[in-house]
């Protein structure tokens, strides 16, 4: 089970070691040569020579980051994750935006971050990048690190300015000195994939754990990525179920459908199909589609809640949605029946049209076998009359 896109291993562990603290310093100078004088100011302030951590005064930004499975190779960036593209934006209660105006105009930061939410969305306003990013500075400029971090996703993705890795690193990194759990686990993303800044995995691991002792779900599950495949650290397949399941605990139905898939294969953990179908159930509820279709596998196992009927019923309904895996399953499901087998080819047809292999290899098997029974059924002739 391959839970995360890259091709490092437990080997560059040592060879990082010795040239990531020195990274780690020289790290803010190499990445603000061309950056924003505000944000150049913040990170120098909020660091010591030693690229260490002075302050951590702020809250966490409740804004969403991403996960490590996504690469940087689209115009969407670091964005691409499990729940689609995060707009970073917090749900708070309505406030009149004559309040929010007079608020962020007194020099309220907070009343600025949320000002300059509304401009990237167009809540109520004209939507504009550039004001948005205009009130996201004024909040930057006093430490405000949801701002910071907004900040960095603009510069990542060019929204009203050009696109810069490299500063989007910086207002990421500025943030995450002050203790912002979204900013922290966004770059220990960047030193992971090499983006905006050089690559180190071992300081990836560093900052991607600090988001993850916040209790940030998305860093648990990026935590959990490391240790499995022995990114930055010594591969642990018992400290991957660890932080997977404390990601699942917090209701991501994609980590708890992958918890299930270890509790049943035994990974990290003691195997236990109960415990599999009971993580599996929790994921399917919550409409996962993968989920779905193991549960519905293990609906046809004995001992763990078996029911053909439900199975079938799971099936079809992802069969029906052009799920190719759940169309051959529930082929071999009617294949054995031959009052039913027409359906199986059927099933079998769906998915070699979508381009399945197996479904053409068990398709044309079928057809064979098809063709030896009607070869061998005895002629019975006409009724006498």
């Amino acid at each position: 089970m391959k839970v995360i896109a890259d091709s490092g291993n437990g080997n560059s562990n040592t060879e990082q070691k010795n040239s990531s603290q020195q990274l780690e310093q020289n790290t803010s100078q190499q990445a603000t040569s061309n950056v924003d004088n505000i944000g150049e100011e913040l990170l120098r302030n909020n660091t010591n020579e030693n690229g260490n951590q002075t302050s951590d005064t702020h809250q966490p930004s409740s804004s969403t980051s991403t996960n490590i499975a996504s690469a940087p190779n689209s115009s969407e960036g670091l964005f691409i994750e499990m729940g689609g593209l995060d707009d970073g934006l917090t749900n708070e209660p309505y406030t009149p935006i004559e309040e929010e105006e007079n608020a962020a105009n007194d020099g309220d930061n907070e009343a600025q971050t949320k000002l300059g939410d509304r401009y990237y969305s167009g809540d109520g306003v004209e939507k504009s990048f550039e004001k948005a990013l205009e009130w996201y500075r004024k909040a930057a400029a006093q430490g405000n690190t949801t701002a910071q971090f907004h900040i960095g996703k603009m510069y990542e993705k060019g929204e009203g300015v050009p696109i810069s890795p490299e500063k989007a690193f910086v207002w990421y990194k500025t943030a995450a000195q002050l203790g912002d759990a979204a900013a922290q686990h966004q770059t220990g993303k960047m030193y992971f994939w090499g983006f905006g800044v050089e690559k180190s995995n071992d300081l990836a691991f560093e900052w991607i754990s600090k988001s993850a002792n916040q209790e940030y779900s998305h860093a648990e599950y990026d935590l959990g990525n490391l240790y499995y495949e022995g990114n930055g650290v010594e591969q642990s397949l018992t400290d991957a179920f660890k932080w997977y399941e404390k990601a699942a605990n917090q209701g991501d139905a994609y980590v708890q459908n992958l918890i299930g898939a270890m509790y049943q294969e035994g990974e990290g953990v003691a195997q236990s199909y109960s415990k599999a179908f009971e993580w599996y159930e929790k994921a399917a509820n919550q409409g996962e589609v993968n989920a779905q279709f193991h549960l519905a596998l293990l609906y046809q196992e004995e001992g763990v809640h078996q029911s053909y009927e439900k199975s079938y019923n799971l099936l079809e309904k992802l069969a029906s949605s052009n799920d190719k895996d759940a169309q051959i399953a529930l082929g071999d499901m009617l294949c054995e029946e031959e009052s039913v087998r027409e359906m199986a080819i059927s099933w079998y047809e769906k998915a070699a049209n979508l381009g399945n292999d197996d479904a053409k290899i068990k398709l044309e098997e079928l057809k064979k076998k098809r063709k030896r029974l009607a070869i061998r059924k005895p002629r019975r002739g006409r009724k006498r009359k």
